[in-house]
């Protein structure tokens, strides 16, 4: 029996997904559906085609992963969702990355997110979402005690804008995982979140790539670590930290036992160089038996201290 359909990459258009639907509307045992372009070849599904695929989520109570990426979805597609969404009770994974929803469509999809009782995987990674999007979002989190994974990374989410979201960690307790990779957060953003993660008790993996966080934002963010008791992994590859202020996570990281994994590649080098503040938390590791496993730098040399003080803990 055919439980997963993946089209990936298969020129399919609107045409081709209204024969889709029509099956759909039949079939009493698929659970995934996955309709992504893939490089060169497009499904190009776009808002007619997604007006068709409603249906099926309307009416199959089967489909539990949808996925959409890559496809012409524009705000329309999104407010055709929205409406195929309210009406859904099994959907629990959604992704929808490289889409054009922008805030518009972002308003109706959170709109459902207050109420909707099964999804709790939702992809919005690239759609051109900004400050008004993600207050849509945030709102509607403050309600939803369903969904633990969101992400928003590749939109224009800045300091404004993730202040409405840093204020949701606070009260949200079903969020375990955040991506805002690549957006527009500075040090003004990341203290913003590094509030929200002081009273947050759920959030366990945080995503920061490529936003420039700088030395302060380090700062801000260790303090907020310094009394969480949920984050297991945080990744700051490339988010314009100095290697000696590595000192301000180190500090944060004495009383901090649940941290599994911290990847800081792409730090940015000192005339101090990175040997010393690293090598000093390495020896924290080993020494104080923390929780920590996996810690990753671009420096070599102080990759190898790590990986020895990790052979030594285990």
């Amino acid at each position: 029996t055919l439980t997963d359909l993946d089209l990936c990459g298969n020129e399919i258009t609107s045409k081709g997904a209204r024969f889709l639907d029509d099956a759909l509307q039949k079939n009493a045992t698929l659970a995934t559906l996955t309709l992504p372009s893939y490089y060169a070849r497009s499904n190009n599904i776009g808002d007619d085609g997604v007006r068709y695929l409603i249906n099926a989520l309307r009416n199959n109570n089967k489909i539990i992963i949808l996925n959409l990426n890559y496809n012409i979805i524009s705000v329309e597609g999104g407010i055709y969702l929205s409406n195929a969404l309210r009406h859904n009770t099994t959907l629990t994974e959604f992704n929808l990355t490289y889409g054009q929803i922008e805030d518009e469509g972002t308003r109706y999809l959170a709109d459902i997110l207050r109420n909707h009782r099964t999804l709790t995987t939702l992809n919005l990674a690239n759609n051109a979402i900004t400050a008004v999007g993600a207050q849509y979002l945030a709102n509607a989190l403050r309600d939803n005690a369903i969904l633990t994974k969101l992400d928003l990374s590749s939109n224009t989410i800045g300091n404004h804008e993730i202040h409405y979201v840093a204020e949701t960690l606070q009260t949200n307790n079903t969020l375990t995982s955040l991506n805002i990779q690549h957006n527009e957060i500075e040090a003004q953003g990341i203290k913003y979140l590094a509030d929200g993660l002081q009273r947050n008790t759920t959030l366990s993996i945080f995503n920061l790539v490529n936003n420039d966080i700088g030395d302060e934002g380090a700062q801000h963010l260790a303090n907020g670590l310094r009394n969480n008791t949920a984050l297991t992994e945080i990744n700051l590859v490339n988010t314009q930290i100095r290697a000696k202020c590595a000192q301000y996570l180190l500090d944060a990281l004495r009383n901090n036992t649940t941290l599994i994994k911290l990847n800081l590649l792409s730090l940015v080098s000192t005339a101090h160089g990175l040997r010393p503040p690293m090598l000093e938390l390495h020896d924290h590791i080993r020494q104080s038996n923390a929780s920590m496993r996996y810690f990753q730098t671009r420096n070599e040399e102080a990759q190898d201290q790590v990986d020895a003080s990790v052979d030594d803990t285990v």
